[in-house]
């Protein structure tokens, strides 16, 4: 509650507008305080329009610079949010990347539900994919060389969270925007909504989902056999490797994507992220449902295995539990958002019991 009246108080001291007026380092105080609302509303929203404050229409402001840069006081050029709004820059910092590429994350998210629910046709389609790949690629093109994954340098690059968290994003937009032709998976698109596409288009799809994923968790061992055991994560790396196993366990069980992987192999795979996910957010009760049901999945597969019953494993994965309690249509628009703080919130709907008749023959006294 107090995030949105933060994020409704900056909207109303207009910082999501540029004031050239004032100096570099109260420019870029402002910046990065509305940005900082923004990726917190991002935790609590995840996409989903009935929570957004902070709209992407509604902000003018450049992105945050270099710490380097605010340190000295240098005015920089780090563009806008949506392309089309100003010059881009050549090169922009992992702060400004990861925010770019949780608007990106969004936009996906929306394709998604679009194509859940229909509302798009194929042609349209094409084009936002189209679109949301090109833009990738330029996020891609304003990493810095010292900022490039695998790094050229472990003692610089090995101990900076902000650049972990930045591939981690990069890489499951990728997932997001190609796991809906991964037919069988839950968050898949339904068959029906996708028929027509050439088959050799949905395995190169399929291909760069699942290999984006293992990319995932292969950059999350990385970190956490490089860092200090008490450097902190965003919670959007317990959600990035929550995903990415899922993926591969579901692209090794079910043979979609070309992952050279033994199903044992997999499941390893998938317990050693369990394990980090475990140690690196035992603070963190939000990631707590997450792991629950990560740890609950994991056994699915393991028992299988022991079974040798190989047919199961396609269905062994039915997605995170949708939350009771709400109708069909709400599903359907949050199916993509079970990890919003709000949804997870326990909040209590009365309504029943608001709405509950007295007794018939209750009788009400008379004074006297």
């Amino acid at each position: 509650m107090l995030a949105g009246l933060a994020a409704r108080s900056a909207v109303a001291l207009r910082l999501n507008y540029e004031h050239p007026e004032l100096g570099s380092v109260a420019q870029e105080v402002r910046r990065r305080t509305f940005w900082s609302l923004y990726l917190l509303e991002d935790v609590f929203c995840v996409g989903l329009k009935e929570f957004e404050l902070c709209r992407p229409e509604i902000i003018q402001l450049q992105l945050p610079c270099a710490d380097i840069d605010f340190g000295n006081e240098k005015e920089a050029a780090t563009g806008f949010l949506q392309p089309g709004m100003g010059l881009e820059p050549e090169r922009l910092c992992a702060r400004g990347l990861f925010i770019k590429l949780a608007f990106t994350r969004r936009s996906i998210m929306n394709l998604n539900r679009q194509i859940y629910l229909n509302e798009i046709d194929r042609p349209g389609l094409f084009s936002a994919i189209e679109s949301l790949q090109s833009e990738l690629r330029r996020i891609s093109s304003q990493i810095a060389p010292e900022g490039a994954y695998p790094p050229t340098s472990t003692a610089r690059f090995g101990l900076r969270p902000q650049y972990i968290m930045m591939h981690m994003s990069y890489r499951q937009c990728h997932c997001d925007l190609y796991r809906i032709f991964l037919s069988g998976y839950p968050e898949a698109a339904p068959q029906r909504n996708i028929e027509g596409i050439k088959p050799r288009d949905v395995a190169t799809m399929r291909h760069r989902c699942l290999k984006n994923a293992q990319e995932i968790l292969d950059i999350l061992f990385y970190y956490d056999s490089q860092a200090d055991a008490g450097q902190l994560l965003d919670f959007n790396a317990a959600v990035c490797t929550y995903h990415a196993a899922r993926l591969v366990l579901f692209g090794t069980s079910s043979g979609k994507g070309g992952i050279d992987f033994s199903m044992e192999a997999a499941i390893d795979s998938a317990q050693r992220s369990l394990d980090i996910l475990s140690r690196r957010f035992a603070f963190s009760a939000a990631a707590d449902p997450m792991c629950e049901d990560f740890s609950r999945l994991i056994e699915k597969y393991k028992g299988l295995v022991r079974s040798s019953n190989n047919g199961a494993f396609y269905e062994v994965d039915q997605g995170p539990r949708a939350l009771p309690g709400v109708s069909k249509a709400a599903i359907i628009r949050q199916r993509l958002s079970v990890h919003s703080l709000l949804l997870r919130s326990d909040f209590v709907d009365d309504s029943r019991e608001a709405a509950t008749e007295p007794p018939r023959d209750a009788t009400v006294e008379q004074p006297p």
